[in-house]
């Protein structure tokens, strides 16, 4: 059982860095550690989100340009050492016993085809055994669809809380000589603020989404752990920011009076005499584009004039995270995001929604023209770098951020959740409470029913994805869209996966033990621990003196892998520094 050593923040005299460092203990155990203010494991989790947009159906299982590297790569530390030292390799006992031994999932073999027709998928699910789907892995994208899966007999439905779909709001002004006579409202605070009165949440889950959605108000919604741990102080705030829209219509009208050039004739907004626009890049594959025609009549009611922009996945992106801020192309978009997985401890989701971190052009992060609010921004520092010393200090930055973040209205929250079919042939199974069948277990629990009704042993498990193909499925830069992760998820195992019902962090081909001096003390790192050298490219000894806060220890397997190479340290090395290569490029 090989040991290794990592940790996420050292001590250096009185400078801390965020870095890895590896031991060994005698080819026997495997001890990784790393720092996270003395507090959780989770605090630092990020994994799991679809970025960029519509669920991952367009677009890279990362977001478009995402920052916090080091972020990332702490991550990759605690989630990726596994019995898997490569991304693709297959451990293989040679116990002559494990061998003969039934192994993996319930199922003798798993199968995934493309349905982008999910009309036909849903009939596909229906048919006893002659169908060619047991379980549909994308979520239904109508009213229709969801309400004719839900009254079929033979069909079960999940419903989960961890698809989201807000606006996106330009807040960046026009640039008068790129653009001139264009007119961004947005580009002032409480005209971005004034759209959580103007749109009624509750109006767009019970009518657009057929009362299968819950109202979302807040960066986190109901049914997240954040929103469990300070009820009352998410509730408070749903009630400040319940539907409005004579306060809208305050807020607008105070922002723009007396803005050069604004003038408010027989109800209507103009610039320099030309009615102000406002561009609605509007999602066409589900149920955004019924979002984007209620927020164009919400928009007109208010004075100005509604222009949609109907554009799939790669027509939005080219626009909104990719294209020019500052040209009047678009105000708002209507998003879409999900997370694969429940997060217990979401400490990035601040800075990723709120400050930059997901990497779209409007920010300076990526070289655009718009910093966040300078208060806001230190908050989402903090929280992303765990810059605090008890829960206490951390309610108080999630606080704050959530409480500025709606004043600053970069993005507003309209409703969250997903519903996802499948066969009553199959038993119950392990599902995600956010991410629903993309969680890393449900294909390995995956059952059919027995006679007596019981899960059962056998069958061909037929998986139906409404894409495929997307990216390629090789270890480098592969797998890097949702429909082909989910298919890699289902034969890589990770040492350690977040409890889908939970969030936390379980044991899967790792147990680990966490140990810790912080949040204010520190420990010796072994000196014989190595780190990586970015000046060398290569690894090297740490030396004397370096301290850390926290450390985890795994225990994982030293099974020798198909190529017939044992795991080493050398082995063990090599994969973590050529992790990020892999995933990035």
């Amino acid at each position: 059982m090989p040991t290794a050593t990592t940790l996420g923040r050292s001590w250096l005299g009185t400078k801390f860095v965020r870095t890895h460092f590896f031991s060994w203990d005698g080819c026997r155990n495997a001890t990784l550690n790393f720092a996270v203010a003395g507090i959780t494991l989770n605090t630092v989790a990020q994994i799991g989100r679809v970025s960029g947009d519509s669920e991952g159906e367009e677009e890279p299982l990362l977001s478009p340009s995402p920052r916090g590297d080091d972020m990332k790569k702490l991550i990759a530390a605690l989630l990726v050492l596994s019995v898997l030292v490569g991304a693709l390799l297959v451990v293989v006992s040679t116990n002559a016993k494990a061998a003969t031994s039934r192994m993996g999932g319930w199922a003798d073999s798993v199968i995934w085809s493309e349905q982008p027709n999910q009309a036909q998928a849903l009939l596909d699910l229906q048919n006893n055994g002659t169908g060619g789907m047991d379980l549909y892995m994308f979520q239904l994208r109508t009213a229709t669809d969801i309400q004719s899966a839900k009254q079929n007999s033979a069909l079960s439905t999940i419903d989960v809380s961890g698809s989201t779909d807000p606006i996106f709001v330009n807040p960046v002004p026009v640039n008068q000589t790129l653009a001139p006579g264009k007119f961004n409202p947005f580009a002032y605070r409480p005209v971005r603020e004034a759209l959580n009165y103007l749109l009624d949440r509750a109006y767009i889950a019970r009518e657009i989404f057929g009362g299968t959605a819950i109202t979302h108000t807040t960066l986190w919604f109901s049914q997240s752990p954040e929103y469990g741990r300070d009820a009352l102080f998410f509730n408070n705030l749903e009630l400040k920011y319940a539907y409005n829209p004579d306060t809208a219509r305050t807020m607008i009208f105070d922002a723009l009076a007396g803005v050069p050039g604004v003038t408010f004739d027989s109800g209507v907004w103009n610039y320099l005499g030309s009615p102000i626009i406002v561009n609605i890049v509007q999602r066409i594959e589900d149920l955004r584009f019924q979002i984007g025609q209620y927020v164009a009549q919400q928009i007109n009611t208010m004075g100005f004039t509604a222009n949609l922009i109907p554009k799939s996945g790669g027509g939005a992106f080219a626009i909104v995270y990719n294209g020019p801020p500052d040209t009047g192309l678009w105000q708002l978009y209507t998003e879409g995001w999900a997370q694969t997985a429940l997060v217990a401890w979401q400490d990035s989701d601040p800075d990723f929604y709120l400050c930059g971190g997901e990497g779209s052009a409007i920010w300076y992060t990526s070289g655009g023209p718009y910093r966040p609010d300078p208060e806001l921004a230190d908050v989402c520092h903090k929280l992303l770098y765990a810059e605090y010393t008890s829960l206490a200090d951390r309610q108080s930055l999630i606080e704050k951020s959530i409480d500025l973040a709606l004043r600053q209205g970069i993005r507003v929250w309209t409703v969250a959740g997903a519903t996802f079919a499948y066969s009553k042939r199959l038993a119950p199974f392990a599902y995600d409470l956010s991410g629903g069948p993309w969680s890393f277990f449900t294909t390995r629990s995956a059952a059919f029913h027995d006679a007596n009704g019981n899960p059962a042993v056998g069958g061909q498990l037929k998986l139906g994805q409404r894409l495929m193909f997307l990216s390629q499925w090789q270890p480098w830069q592969g797998f890097g869209w949702l429909y082909d992760d989910l298919v890699r998820s289902a034969f890589t195992d990770y040492g350690t996966w977040l409890d889908p019902h939970t969030g936390k962090y379980i044991p899967v081909r790792s147990a680990f033990d966490v140990a810790t001096a912080g949040p204010t003390g520190t420990m010796d790192v072994p000196s014989t621990s190595y780190t990586f050298d970015t000046t060398s490219n290569g690894w090297a000894q740490v030396g004397a003196g370096v301290k850390s806060l926290s450390k985890v220890t795994f225990t994982a397997s030293a099974a020798t892998m198909v190529t017939s190479m044992p795991s080493t340290m050398t082995r063990r090395c090599r994969e973590r520094a050529s992790s990020s290569t892999r995933s990035a490029g």
